[in-house]
């Protein structure tokens, strides 16, 4: 039986992740592959996202059959996004169908394996895959980057997964961005919110703020960009965005816990649909027990859906916007940070005009989903 390298060895070995919901296939993967590789597993979507992001593997060994995103659909982001797009996949499965197969190196595998399988074989595969250069390897760990430097790793890859399937307008992420930072320096300077913002969380949260739907990646696309009004059973696998968002931060925390802004982006991922008055999801939190970073995101979301073309909606007028959300403060909002919203109108009113890349127009029309805004 081959023993496992010494700690100070593993860095120098390729670094492979096997994503599998199998828990012992997994353990198999590493009993059988450790000796020669540094191994990570991924027993779910959540997880082999924050795998991604958090240190991108050289190989990936990839199950067809996995819950709520398959092989396939898997695949398809990884090929979509610019950072993963050159990492090679072996595909798995038990299936023997040669359409199957055919698909898998169509939407660009680099190889299919069946199983039962034969370790040593799929160790063979797997190095004629990496090759000697492995020229797409990255040239820094994150372990050993400063955490101001692993947070802009962290969100850029994870924002990069994001948006091979939340496509919303192209200064979205950009927009609230800017308004969560406009929000944020008003409440900093209220009397309300007074020492509730310290400085790196004053620094972070814009950043953090584009991570609010990265959830979005596990929600079906027909659901997403349907473009009429949810269903109910829609509506319900919509909100499981909030904990599939937050779920796959709390695994990357588990492998950084000293990165404290990473708390931030679970908050917000999970909780930035929850409303002052216990209404909203996931859990139905009601007034401070919302976490305030959470809060200044639900502002700044909900003005940008009002205000742009969304595949359920039309743009609404600044006015009309304003409107809405006046009608519904003090069940929706925290009623002091929804003040400094209605000073800083100006502001986010520069901001949309600055970053608009809307082509439909704006109407006084149909109101569309309320269930998305």
């Amino acid at each position: 039986m081959e023993t496992v390298p010494p700690a100070s060895d593993l860095k120098s070995l390729p670094r492979l992740l096997f994503v599998d919901d199998s828990r012992s296939q997994l353990e198999l993967y590493r009993q059988q592959m450790e000796h020669r590789y540094q191994v990570t597993t991924a027993g779910t979507y959540e997880e082999a996202m924050a795998a991604l992001s958090s240190g991108p593997p050289d190989l990936i060994v990839l199950d067809l059959v996995m819950p709520r995103v398959d092989g396939f659909e898997f695949l398809s982001i990884l090929k979509q996004t610019h950072r993963f797009e050159a990492i090679p996949v072996i595909m798995v499965s038990s299936e023997n169908d040669p359409q199957l197969v055919r698909r898998t190196f169509l939407m660009g595998a680099g190889d299919f394996v069946r199983k039962p399988y034969d370790a040593e074989e799929l160790g063979l595969r797997v190095d004629r895959l990496l090759g000697p250069q492995m020229k797409h390897r990255f040239p820094t760990e994150i372990e050993s980057s400063l955490s101001i430097t692993a947070k802009g790793l962290m969100v850029e890859a994870l924002l990069d997964l994001s948006r091979t399937r939340d496509n919303e307008t192209g200064f979205h992420l950009i927009r609230i961005e800017k308004y969560v930072g406009i929000l944020s320096k008003a409440a900093e300077k209220s009397p309300a919110f007074q020492g509730q913002l310290s400085p790196d969380l004053l620094e972070s949260i814009g950043e953090l703020s584009m991570l609010h739907d990265i959830g979005k990646v596990g929600v079906p696309d027909k659901i997403l960009h349907k473009p009429g009004p949810l269903t109910p059973q829609e509506f319900e696998v919509m909100k499981t965005h909030t904990t599939i968002g937050a779920e796959t931060i709390a695994q990357i925390q588990k492998r950084f816990p000293r990165y404290s802004f990473l708390e931030w982006a679970r908050q917000i991922a999970l909780s930035h649909h929850e409303k002052w008055d216990g209404t909203g999801y996931p859990a139905g939190l009601t007034g401070t027990d919302i976490p305030l970073p959470a809060r200044i995101v639900a502002i700044a979301d909900v003005f940008d859906a009002l205000t742009t073309a969304r595949v359920y909606k039309p743009a609404f007028p600044v006015e009309k916007a304003r409107q809405m959300m006046e009608a519904e403060s003090h069940d929706h909002f925290d009623p002091d940070l929804y003040v400094l919203f209605e000073q800083s109108l100006p502001q986010f009113q520069q901001v949309l005009a600055a970053f608009s890349s809307e082509t439909r127009p704006v109407v006084q029309g149909a109101e569309g989903d309320p269930h998305r805004i």
